[in-house]
């Protein structure tokens, strides 16, 4: 008689636990807009600020520095369906920026000094931070000749 192996199991998930805290935090634009620096532009994306840090955030210079405790939570929607996406969490600390992934539901897939996230946001203009979509320049009208 043969014996089985036992089944493998999934570990249970953690959640961050303070996702839904986040969730009455004031939104950095009124509404979604395109991601285009993650999952390739196919999603659309709600960033949510920590109150306290709202105006420095929608007010991001180059070179700006955002205090410590500073968090930002990117909720992330598919285009084409509206599906939920994965939540990008970055929370500001003395030393630098510290990066979750969560899924749609909250459960945390990776944190800590995330590689990828800290290689792209280290390209930002202001404290590894991209800030809220800015309006495209308006075209402006060709210079009059000169008589």
């Amino acid at each position: 008689m043969a014996t089985r192996a036992p089944a493998q199991t999934e570990p249970p998930k953690v959640f961050w636990s303070e996702l839904a805290a986040t969730q009455t935090w004031p939104t950095s634009t009124a509404d979604w807009f395109p991601s285009n620096g993650h999952y390739g532009g196919t999603s659309e994306g709600l960033v949510r600020v920590s109150p306290a840090a709202l105006a420095a955030y929608r007010e991001l210079t180059l070179g700006a520095k955002l205090e410590p405790g500073t968090t930002l939570v990117m909720l992330h929607r598919a285009r084409a369906t509206g599906k939920p996406g994965p939540i990008h969490v970055m929370r500001r600390n003395e030393r630098g920026w510290e990066y979750w992934l969560l899924d749609p539901d909250g459960a945390i897939e990776s944190q800590g000094q995330l590689p990828l996230c800290a290689r792209c946001h280290a390209d930002a203009p202001a404290d590894e931070v991209f800030g809220p979509p800015q309006p495209a320049p308006s075209p402006q009208a060709p210079p009059s000749p000169q008589e």
